[in-house]
């Protein structure tokens, strides 16, 4: 087709060369910076890749990641609260909230697994008749239920007031991190008058037995030979005293030796 040299446009008449300026200055003012912008197609795909807003976000607004996500899910839950009312033993205690309150009064609670897969917990002990009870690494768990690990090497151990868990992925278990309110461990409830609990240099504890000092014969009406003393008391330590108020006597031993000689001390009443 031959090109005119003048054309019509609303009523006005254009030059070939003006209408190409008015092109040329059309083109410059709407002509996009980005590349892959500037024909119909590429608009086209543009328009049909693009991503439609979503409701309470800007067009801004950047997701979170699995892990970030998991992460807030996770700090959502420790500071919800599960309550427990019964006691019992607990073989896979489901836990999934992260502050699991301890309410019961009609028996003691016992817990030796944990289901439900959370990361961190808090047990508090509400109970006024009971302490939740933790046994360190139980056998006979249900199925899917975790061990908890107690620290020290203790075998169980007594919660008053409460107790921090985290998940060892490492280990597959349970670990108590620290606590507040723990008066005893109970395995070492049975000790005897003449035994108690030591805590030794590296934080553990041990039971060990008390060392009389002094015992009181009060019928006791005849002195006693060394042959007597070492007799009934060869076992004692250097220094245990024999009191015998009767015959106003005092038999202190000198040494470890079961056949340690004594000093005898009289004594004189007053009244």
């Amino acid at each position: 087709m031959e090109q005119q040299n003048i054309r019509e446009h609303n009523g006005v008449t254009f030059s070939v060369e003006e209408a190409a300026a008015w092109l040329l200055e059309l083109d410059r003012r709407t002509k996009s910076s980005q590349n892959g912008r500037n024909s119909i197609d590429e608009l086209a795909s543009a328009i049909f890749n693009k991503v439609d807003k979503v409701n309470g976000k800007a067009l801004s607004t950047n997701d979170f990641s699995n892990e970030e996500r998991e992460l807030l899910l996770s700090f959502k839950k420790s500071l919800e609260e599960q309550i427990i009312n019964d006691g019992g033993n607990y073989d896979g205690l489901e836990i999934t909230k992260g502050m699991v309150i301890f309410t019961n009064e009609n028996q003691q609670a016992i817990i030796n697994g944990i289901t439900g897969g959370i990361k961190r917990f808090t047990i508090v002990n509400r109970s006024t008749n009971f302490l939740t009870r933790i046994n360190s690494n139980a056998d006979n768990l249900e199925p899917d239920a975790l061990p908890i690990e107690l620290p020290s090497g203790m075998a169980q151990v007594g919660i008053k007031g409460f107790a921090h868990f985290k998940l060892s992925e490492s280990l597959n278990k349970y670990e108590m991190v620290n606590g507040l309110g723990i008066p005893y461990a109970p395995e070492h409830l049975g000790i005897t008058e003449k035994q108690a609990i030591i805590v030794k240099p590296d934080g553990s504890t041990e039971v060990m037995e008390l060392d009389e000092v002094e015992i009181y014969k009060n019928a006791q009406a005849t002195p006693m030979t060394k042959a007597d003393l070492n007799n009934e008391f060869g076992d004692k330590s250097e220094g245990f005293e024999v009191v015998c108020p009767l015959i106003n006597s005092i038999y202190k031993k000198r040494s470890d030796s079961t056949n340690s000689n004594w000093d005898k001390i009289l004594t004189e009443t007053i009244s």
